[in-house]
Order: structure tokens, then sequence, then C-alpha cells
């Protein structure tokens, strides 16, 4: 009879891809629900004001708050990555490797484009895509601020 042996390299050179996808899976499916509760309005949070509307007549959700200037004069990229960092640890570190740059194998933030500004805006896209509705993190404020300051009107 004859006996097969195998070196321990050989026996997990086929589990190695099988153990990448599985961690691979594992890691979304917690991003993803890390996305999803950023979708909702987060009862613990009076600051939280995932839906903002522009106008209201009083009817629809009463959840949703109306945007104000004072919206716009305390909105911070850095406050809002500061609550990403907070409430949405994973995406965050996973868009790091994927926008930030390194020297000598640590991450820096450069001047002009630093990377939290960049992340914020690839998660507030995630967020709005899970949601329509969930328009206060990103998508409102940068949509009405070139109107606010007036950058769209051509002055010469």
């Amino acid at each position: 009879m004859h006996v097969f042996h195998h070196n321990r390299t050989d026996s997990l050179h086929h589990a190695r891809p099988f153990l990448s996808t599985w961690a691979t899976r594992l890691v979304a499916a917690e991003a993803r629900k890390q996305i999803g509760f950023a979708t909702v309005e987060d009862p613990d949070d009076d600051e939280s004001h995932v839906r903002l509307r522009a106008s209201s007549n009083g009817s629809g959700y009463t959840t949703a708050h109306v945007v104000t200037w004072n919206d716009f004069a305390n909105f911070s990229v850095e406050a809002l990555a500061e609550k990403f960092l907070a409430k949405l640890s994973l995406p965050m570190f996973l868009t790091q490797f994927m926008a930030a740059p390194k020297v000598d194998g640590d991450f820096f933030v450069r001047k002009r484009r630093p990377h939290p500004m960049i992340q914020v805006a690839a998660l507030g896209s995630f967020i709005l895509s899970r949601n329509p509705y969930a328009t206060g993190y990103f998508a409102m404020l940068f949509g009405i601020w070139p109107f606010a300051c007036k950058s769209h009107v051509d002055i010469k």
C-alpha cells in the first residue's frame, strides 16, 4: 500500500484562494452593514440629519430636516470625516487605502486634496446609492453650495 505524503505548503495551496475569498466576503458584509446604518437617522445623535429637504409643505416625513443657512455655515468636511471615522470605521479604513498617499509606508495628508475629503465624498456617494433620501451627509450641501456662494455666476 502506497501512502501519499504532502508537505504543509502543498496541502494549504488550494485552501488559500478559498480563505482569501471568505475573508473578503466577511469584510465586505461588515462594510455594507456599516454603510446601511448610515442611511437612517441615528436616535442617539441630535446632530444627525440624514434626510435634508430643501423645502417642506408640512406633509411627508416628520424626520426630514429642512436645510437652513446654519446648516451650510456649520457644515465641515473635517467634522463629517470624524463622524464617519467613529461610525463607519471599516469603510473609512478601506477608503484610506484607496485615497491616501503613502511615504515610507505611512499615510500622510496632503495640503491640497486631503484624502479625508475624498473619503467623505466616496462614502457620501455610497450612502446616497443605498438610500436616495439620505441627502444630509453630502449631496444636498455640496449640491447647493456653488449656488450659495454664487460660484455658478460668471462675474467679469
